[in-house]
């Protein structure tokens, strides 16, 4: 009898420590996959989670999510996860991860950046049916959160609002701690605005900055007016001043986002538009580099396309996800013509570029802009009576010729003959200095025998737009300041008016005839006039 109650004893005992070694093999078996997964969360750029907590005696199951976060995703995006690895449970709990539909996860604990953009492929071209629990997270300022249940997913992220980036295929896991407990669900959450690491290797950013900067260029084919080094007028180069027929030169620089070759299954949209006010002729000289080296249009290049005074250049989708990252130069010439604006209104020259933010729908498309300005002045010259100053004297000639007009385009010598009023308007001039001569007297006048000199000087602001111009007059023949003025485009007035001498004042004269001088100030910026008044003198009689 005793010896078979000692023999049930030990049976007994036998099963117990089978138990017993059964659930501790168990349980090294999921503490070493748990171990590896958090390290694949780890490397793939997870972080803190929120716990869904269940209630006590609950198991894991489908029915148990946990929060996962998505950070540093600015603008109006969309974000989606797709699961690709899904996990398989039984009465106890949580057993094992698995592929999804036909993914080719070789290891499911260390998926590759390859694996994982050729599953962002798949999705892009319509595949989105065999991936489990595709789920669109939900906005709260730059981070997007969404409940899932334990698995692996594929984080895509588009953004049809914000303008200055691309987003890649990201990299989120759920797993338990325990796999009999379902409060162990836990999550790391991921920060847009890191890196794709496989092991120590940096694959790709998450997220790549997209830049648009449209310049000037001077004579020398750098950034910057040809005026620069002489009055450090324009450091950001986005602003300067040209004559009527002059040409400028202007360069557009952006980069080609970080399109990965997940891009390729529906392809990309690149397109630059340039486009120019009327007062602005077509565009010539087009040149386009990419990556320093020259690119000619072609189909599978860009293709170019230049209607009136704007053009375009429509990049190829293969060759932009070619030459993902690598730097877009663009230069080009337009002349200014006689239907330019001047004074403070500015020609207006922008640059547009259209590119494709999302994975799975090239028409989702983010634009952004920049732009430069060209500016042009007038200045006027009046003929008045002396013995009746409030009489214009119509029919003398002005001939003002520009000093500094070396290898300018435009022209450098004008002739203008003075209307009814007595005024000859000499109209969208470069910034530089000219001379004045009485080249026709009105009949029964004298010409004014002394040559003057106009300057004129902008004054551009930080931001690249002009905030003033000055006219300065000086009679050459004497060497003497007649007058000075600035206008202003902060108060739209003139200020700061500093009339060296406004009183009229007799110049010399020949043959009998005399001639007076002054500088008219206009009160309103919508008729502002720079005038140099010649007063005249009628001949004597013999």
């Amino acid at each position: 009898m005793a010896t078979w109650l000692k023999a049930i004893r030990a049976f007994n005992h036998e099963i117990k420590y089978q138990k017993e070694k059964e659930k501790r093999s168990m349980n090294k078996k999921i503490k070493k996959t748990l171990a590896v997964t958090m390290a694949t969360a780890s490397t793939m750029a997870m972080a803190m989670p929120g716990v869904a907590f269940a209630a006590p005696g609950d198991v894991p199951s489908d029915a148990k999510t946990v929060n996962v976060s998505v950070s540093n995703v600015e603008g109006g995006a969309e974000v989606k996860a797709y699961r690709i690895v899904t996990p398989t449970y039984n009465n106890e709990g949580f057993v094992k991860f698995s592929n999804v539909g036909g993914n080719k996860i070789a290891d499911i604990e260390k998926p590759t950046a390859q694996e994982i953009l050729a599953i962002a492929q798949a999705i892009a071209a319509g595949g989105t049916s065999q991936y489990d629990k595709a789920v669109t997270l939900t906005k709260s300022g730059d981070t997007f959160t969404g409940a899932l249940p334990a698995g692996e997913y594929v984080i895509l992220v588009t953004d049809e609002v914000n303008a200055g980036y691309v987003y890649q295929p990201m990299v989120a896991s759920t797993y338990y701690t325990d796999a009999n407990e379902a409060d162990s669900l836990v999550a790391k959450s991921v920060d847009a605005s890191g890196n794709f690491v496989e092991g120590e290797n940096t694959i790709y950013a998450k997220r790549t900055t997209i830049t648009l900067d449209k310049t000037i260029l001077n004579a020398d084919g750098n950034k910057g007016t040809d005026d620069d080094a002489a009055t450090n007028k324009n450091a950001v180069s986005q602003a300067d001043d040209l004559g009527v027929g002059d040409t400028g030169t202007f360069q557009i620089a952006t980069t080609i986002p970080a399109y990965t070759s997940a891009y390729a299954a529906n392809g990309v949209q690149y397109t630059l538009t340039d486009t120019q006010d009327d007062g602005f002729d077509a565009p010539t000289n087009i040149e386009v580099k990419v990556n320093g080296q020259k690119v000619a249009a072609g189909n599978d290049t860009f293709k170019q396309t230049i209607t009136e005074n704007d053009f375009t250049l429509d990049f190829a989708s293969a060759f932009a996800i070619a030459h993902a990252g690598e730097d877009v130069v663009v230069t080009y010439n337009a002349k200014l013509n006689a239907n330019c604006n001047q004074k403070l209104d500015p020609n207006n020259d922008t640059v547009k570029l259209t590119y494709t933010n999302s994975i799975t729908d090239k028409t989702k498309v983010t634009e952004i802009t920049d732009d430069v300005q060209e500016y042009s002045f007038p200045v006027q010259v009046k003929k008045i009576d002396e013995a009746n100053q409030d009489k214009g004297l119509e029919g003398a000639e002005f001939t003002l010729t520009r000093k500094d007009g070396a290898g300018k385009t435009g022209t450098n010598e004008y002739t203008i003959a003075t209307d009814d009023t007595g005024v000859a308007t000499f109209n969208r001039l470069d910034e530089g200095t000219y001379t004045v001569k009485e080249t026709k007297a009105p009949s029964g006048y004298a010409i004014n025998p002394d040559e003057f000199e106009i300057k004129i000087t902008p004054t551009y602001g930080e931001n690249g737009k002009i905030a003033s111009y000055a006219v300065d007059m000086k009679n050459v023949s004497q060497n003497k300041a007649v007058g000075s003025i600035v206008i202003d485009a902060a108060d739209d007035s003139i200020i700061a008016g500093n009339i060296t001498d406004s009183r009229l004042q007799t110049l010399p004269s020949t043959g009998g005839a005399g001639t007076k001088m002054l500088i008219l100030l206009a009160a309103g910026l919508a008729g502002v006039t720079v005038s140099l008044v010649v007063i005249g003198k009628k001949k004597e009689q013999k």
